[in-house]
Protein backbone atom coordinates (compact mmCIF):
# COMPACT_ATOMS: atom_id res chain seq x y z
CA UNK A 1 0.00 0.00 0.00
CA UNK A 2 1.50 3.63 -0.96
CA UNK A 3 0.98 6.75 1.03
CA UNK A 4 -0.54 9.19 -0.23
CA UNK A 5 1.37 12.63 -0.96
CA UNK A 6 0.55 15.89 -1.05
CA UNK A 7 3.94 17.74 -2.76
CA UNK A 8 3.73 21.54 -1.68
CA UNK A 9 5.00 24.43 -3.97
CA UNK A 10 6.01 27.73 -3.60
CA UNK A 11 6.65 30.51 -6.59
CA UNK A 12 9.45 33.30 -6.40
CA UNK A 13 7.14 36.18 -4.95
CA UNK A 14 9.80 38.58 -5.10
CA UNK A 15 9.63 39.74 -8.69
CA UNK A 16 6.45 41.26 -7.89
CA UNK A 17 7.23 44.63 -8.95
CA UNK A 18 4.54 46.44 -9.20
CA UNK A 19 3.86 45.79 -5.35
CA UNK A 20 6.37 48.51 -4.57
CA UNK A 21 5.76 50.74 -7.13
CA UNK A 22 2.86 52.67 -5.36
CA UNK A 23 4.58 52.85 -2.17
CA UNK A 24 5.69 56.58 -2.32
CA UNK A 25 1.54 57.53 -3.29
CA UNK A 26 -0.45 59.71 -1.32
CA UNK A 27 -3.25 58.03 0.27
CA UNK A 28 -5.74 60.33 -2.02
CA UNK A 29 -4.06 59.55 -5.29
CA UNK A 30 -4.57 56.08 -4.30
CA UNK A 31 -8.04 55.70 -3.58
CA UNK A 32 -8.71 58.43 -6.84
CA UNK A 33 -6.79 55.55 -8.66
CA UNK A 34 -9.11 52.68 -7.20
CA UNK A 35 -12.02 54.41 -7.63
CA UNK A 36 -11.52 55.46 -11.39
CA UNK A 37 -13.37 53.00 -13.09
CA UNK A 38 -12.54 53.58 -16.47
CA UNK A 39 -9.32 52.07 -15.62
CA UNK A 40 -9.18 48.21 -15.97
CA UNK A 41 -9.08 45.82 -12.65
CA UNK A 42 -5.56 44.76 -13.42
CA UNK A 43 -4.35 48.13 -12.84
CA UNK A 44 -5.90 49.07 -10.13
CA UNK A 45 -5.59 45.91 -8.01
CA UNK A 46 -1.36 46.26 -7.37
CA UNK A 47 -3.25 49.40 -5.86
CA UNK A 48 -5.56 47.69 -3.78
CA UNK A 49 -2.57 45.76 -2.35
CA UNK A 50 -0.78 48.90 -1.67
CA UNK A 51 -3.39 50.47 0.33
CA UNK A 52 -3.97 46.85 1.86
CA UNK A 53 -0.37 47.03 2.95
CA UNK A 54 -1.04 49.98 4.54
CA UNK A 55 -3.84 48.62 6.45
CA UNK A 56 -6.18 51.73 4.76
CA UNK A 57 -9.43 52.04 7.16
CA UNK A 58 -11.43 52.02 4.15
CA UNK A 59 -9.92 48.72 2.35
CA UNK A 60 -12.29 46.24 4.21
CA UNK A 61 -15.50 48.36 2.91
CA UNK A 62 -14.02 48.04 -0.43
CA UNK A 63 -13.42 44.66 -0.28
CA UNK A 64 -16.95 44.06 0.72
CA UNK A 65 -17.84 46.10 -2.52
CA UNK A 66 -16.02 44.00 -4.25
CA UNK A 67 -17.36 40.87 -3.02
CA UNK A 68 -20.44 41.64 -4.14
CA UNK A 69 -19.29 42.40 -7.71
CA UNK A 70 -18.59 40.14 -10.34
CA UNK A 71 -16.22 37.10 -10.42
CA UNK A 72 -13.04 39.32 -11.36
CA UNK A 73 -13.80 41.50 -8.44
CA UNK A 74 -14.62 39.02 -6.17
CA UNK A 75 -11.21 37.39 -6.99
CA UNK A 76 -9.17 40.38 -6.18
CA UNK A 77 -11.47 41.13 -3.13
CA UNK A 78 -10.12 37.86 -1.35
CA UNK A 79 -6.79 38.38 -2.68
CA UNK A 80 -6.86 42.10 -1.32
CA UNK A 81 -8.29 40.45 2.28
CA UNK A 82 -5.22 37.97 1.98
CA UNK A 83 -3.04 41.03 1.85
CA UNK A 84 -4.51 43.07 4.66
CA UNK A 85 -4.17 40.25 6.86
CA UNK A 86 -5.56 41.84 9.58
CA UNK A 87 -8.17 39.76 12.23
CA UNK A 88 -11.16 41.65 10.82
CA UNK A 89 -9.57 40.32 7.28
CA UNK A 90 -9.03 36.66 8.35
CA UNK A 91 -12.20 36.36 9.66
CA UNK A 92 -14.25 37.70 6.69
CA UNK A 93 -12.10 35.50 5.13
CA UNK A 94 -13.04 32.33 6.97
CA UNK A 95 -16.76 33.89 6.72
CA UNK A 96 -16.79 33.25 2.86
CA UNK A 97 -15.44 30.04 3.38
CA UNK A 98 -18.51 29.14 5.45
CA UNK A 99 -20.77 30.75 2.86
CA UNK A 100 -19.17 30.05 -0.65
CA UNK A 101 -19.68 26.88 -2.70
CA UNK A 102 -17.39 24.09 -2.66
CA UNK A 103 -15.75 24.90 -6.37
CA UNK A 104 -14.53 28.62 -4.83
CA UNK A 105 -13.61 27.78 -1.26
CA UNK A 106 -9.88 26.43 -2.45
CA UNK A 107 -9.49 30.09 -3.85
CA UNK A 108 -10.14 31.57 -0.49
CA UNK A 109 -8.01 28.87 1.47
CA UNK A 110 -5.02 30.15 -0.44
CA UNK A 111 -5.60 33.86 0.86
CA UNK A 112 -6.82 33.06 4.30
CA UNK A 113 -3.39 30.95 4.52
CA UNK A 114 -1.79 34.66 4.29
CA UNK A 115 -3.18 35.93 7.31
CA UNK A 116 -3.00 32.80 9.58
CA UNK A 117 -0.78 34.33 12.55
CA UNK A 118 -1.97 33.20 15.95
CA UNK A 119 -2.81 30.17 17.59
CA UNK A 120 -7.06 30.78 17.37
CA UNK A 121 -6.62 31.58 13.75
CA UNK A 122 -4.69 28.52 13.11
CA UNK A 123 -7.69 26.50 14.32
CA UNK A 124 -10.06 27.86 12.55
CA UNK A 125 -7.76 27.58 9.23
CA UNK A 126 -7.36 23.47 10.30
CA UNK A 127 -11.27 23.39 9.61
CA UNK A 128 -11.00 24.98 6.53
CA UNK A 129 -7.77 23.47 5.20
CA UNK A 130 -9.45 19.51 5.71
CA UNK A 131 -10.98 20.05 2.27
CA UNK A 132 -7.55 20.78 0.61
CA UNK A 133 -5.88 17.99 2.66
CA UNK A 134 -5.27 15.47 0.00
CA UNK A 135 -2.87 13.62 -2.69
CA UNK A 136 -1.78 15.88 -5.10
CA UNK A 137 -0.17 19.19 -5.21
CA UNK A 138 -0.41 22.78 -3.62
CA UNK A 139 0.75 25.83 -4.36
CA UNK A 140 1.58 27.75 -1.03
CA UNK A 141 3.11 31.04 -2.21
CA UNK A 142 2.39 33.73 0.69
CA UNK A 143 1.41 31.33 3.30
CA UNK A 144 2.44 32.33 6.66
CA UNK A 145 4.53 29.40 8.19
CA UNK A 146 1.95 29.04 10.97
CA UNK A 147 -0.42 28.23 7.86
CA UNK A 148 2.06 25.68 6.84
CA UNK A 149 2.95 23.99 9.73
CA UNK A 150 -1.36 23.65 10.04
CA UNK A 151 -1.35 22.13 6.59
CA UNK A 152 1.53 19.54 8.02
CA UNK A 153 -0.57 18.63 10.88
CA UNK A 154 -3.97 18.12 9.39
CA UNK A 155 -1.96 16.17 6.16
CA UNK A 156 -0.25 14.30 9.18
CA UNK A 157 -3.44 13.38 10.74
CA UNK A 158 -5.77 11.85 7.72
CA UNK A 159 -2.54 10.08 6.63
CA UNK A 160 -0.98 11.97 4.06
CA UNK A 161 2.62 12.42 3.62
CA UNK A 162 4.01 16.13 2.54
CA UNK A 163 6.97 16.91 0.56
CA UNK A 164 8.21 19.92 -0.96
CA UNK A 165 8.35 22.83 0.91
CA UNK A 166 9.70 23.24 4.85
CA UNK A 167 9.96 26.67 5.89
CA UNK A 168 13.85 27.83 5.41
CA UNK A 169 16.34 26.94 8.74
CA UNK A 170 12.86 26.73 10.23
CA UNK A 171 12.79 22.97 10.63
CA UNK A 172 12.39 23.07 14.75
CA UNK A 173 10.03 25.73 14.60
CA UNK A 174 8.36 24.36 11.94
CA UNK A 175 7.74 20.94 14.39
CA UNK A 176 6.80 22.92 17.30
CA UNK A 177 4.02 24.68 15.44
CA UNK A 178 3.13 21.55 13.71
CA UNK A 179 2.65 20.33 17.69
CA UNK A 180 0.72 23.87 18.71
CA UNK A 181 -1.90 23.25 16.02
CA UNK A 182 -2.34 19.42 16.44
CA UNK A 183 -3.93 19.86 19.72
Amino acid sequence: MTTPILHLTQRDDSLRVMDSYYATFERNTLWDSVHNNSLYMFIRTPILHELARREDPEIMDYCEKMLKGDIEEWFVGLKVLGTLGTKEAFNRLVDLYQETHPHKRSYIICHAARAVKTKSQATKFKKMVMSVAACGQLDITGWTDLAVATLHAVCKRVGIKVSGYTPKGKKSSLATRTKIVST
